[in-house]
């Protein structure tokens, strides 16, 4: 085509293509929320043997944690679990990770998390752990 000004065309698809990943972006975070909102990461509607015994696989940044839970052997003993507000938290460090705000460079301390879900995830985003 003479005359055609193939710089500019460039230029429209890469705007075009900037565009479309900022918005395919928004949607999957919009998507996660809404997701979360509904309550996808409650485990209630489990038995027992589901939510405390089995082995529970959670993905984190496209990799797949294979986390062991166990049975306590006292009542006070609360670590040998996936909990809840463990997921939930590891949820929300995702959503910081792809923002850029939580990953490589981030220190992060575990206070304790049922068998450690968050620290673990926190650590599959390249945030290094700090121990007291």
């Amino acid at each position: 085509m003479e005359g055609t000004d193939w710089s500019e065309i460039v230029k429209e698809k890469k705007i075009w293509e900037d565009d479309y990943e900022a918005r395919r972006e928004e949607l999957d975070a919009k998507w996660a929320n809404e997701k979360a909102e509904e309550g996808e990461w409650r485990r209630l509607n489990r038995t027992d043997k589901e939510r405390f015994l089995d082995e529970f696989t959670l993905d984190v940044n496209g990799r797949t944690l294979h986390l062991e839970q166990g049975i306590a052997n006292s009542p006070a003993c609360l670590g040998l679990t996936v909990w809840d507000a463990s997921l939930v938290l590891t949820s929300y460090l995702e959503t910081k990770h792809k923002e850029g705000a939580f990953g490589r460079g981030t220190k992060a301390i575990e206070f304790g998390s049922g068998c450690g879900v968050v620290g673990i995830a926190a650590a599959t985003l390249g945030a290094t752990t700090a121990s007291g």
